[in-house]
């Protein structure tokens, strides 16, 4: 009734097609920070700016009220490529010029941040919320995030939508081997529901075309480069759904 949204205790995993308990009454009480329902877990701190377009919330402290407007439900143009209503007006000459196009950003890494912007584990800065609040592609994602992904003693993750932690830390980012490299962001669904440009080992290969079939490369038949190169240690809805992006 305040304005608040929350997403309702319950998930439904399509791959195992089953509902599960989603920080709800199997493993959380009301009241203890985590619960579905409680202060704290409302869509609009949660995960309303990755999964809306232009996002902002107002919250009123005296009348206990939030004032909640988004431009676009889901990933938009915006989400990535910034306001546009100069790109609009722009003759077809100019249209590059006022639009944020990630692979043209001089700066590798900044254009990586616009994908990190919400492949990413962390709060923002003053530790709100848990995406980068009023960020905007084109900027520095560290002025508006502090990282904190999750991972397992050894290293390597296991919290879902931490992908941008992992390439930091991997020898495709050392090498400028950007996101866009392997993946189609505008094809929905091209190979699978990962938008790869080519699927499995087929990816790896079109750069990777110097890897002898010897050694530790030749006692598998099928030579499965993510199996080794991008273990499932992640758990999205269930463990081990997702793949590491240390490479």
């Amino acid at each position: 009734p305040n304005g608040g949204l929350y997403v309702l205790p319950l998930q439904w995993n399509v791959k195992p097609q089953q509902w599960v308990d989603y920080f709800g009454p199997k493993g959380h009480k009301p009241g203890d920070g985590e619960f579905w329902s409680d202060t704290g877990r409302e869509f609009q701190y949660q995960g309303m700016g990755c999964h809306t377009t232009n996002s902002k919330v107002a919250y009123d402290a005296a009348k206990d009220t939030y004032t909640t407007t988004w431009k676009q439900m889901g990933v938009g143009c915006e989400a990535c490529h910034g306001p546009g209503s100069h790109h609009v007006k722009a003759p077809l000459s100019q249209k590059f010029d006022p639009i944020v196009t990630p692979p043209r950003i001089p700066d590798p890494r900044r254009a990586a941040m616009v994908c990190g912007a919400c492949h990413d584990v962390g709060r923002s800065a003053d530790g709100k919320y848990a995406y980068p609040v009023n960020y905007r592609p084109g900027q520095d994602l560290r002025f508006h995030i502090k990282q904190a992904a999750g991972s397992f003693p050894d290293g390597s993750p296991r919290t879902h939508h931490q992908q941008y932690n992992d390439w930091q830390q991997s020898g495709h980012a050392r090498a400028g081997v950007m996101c866009w490299d392997c993946h189609s962001p505008h094809v929905r669904g091209k190979f699978n529901r990962y938008q790869l440009k080519l699927p499995g080992s087929l990816l790896c290969n079109t750069c990777h075309t110097t890897v002898a079939r010897a050694g530790a490369h030749s006692i598998h038949s099928t030579n499965n480069c993510i199996g080794c190169h991008m273990p499932n240690t992640i758990k999205s809805a269930t463990p081990g759904d997702l793949r590491s992006h240390r490479m």
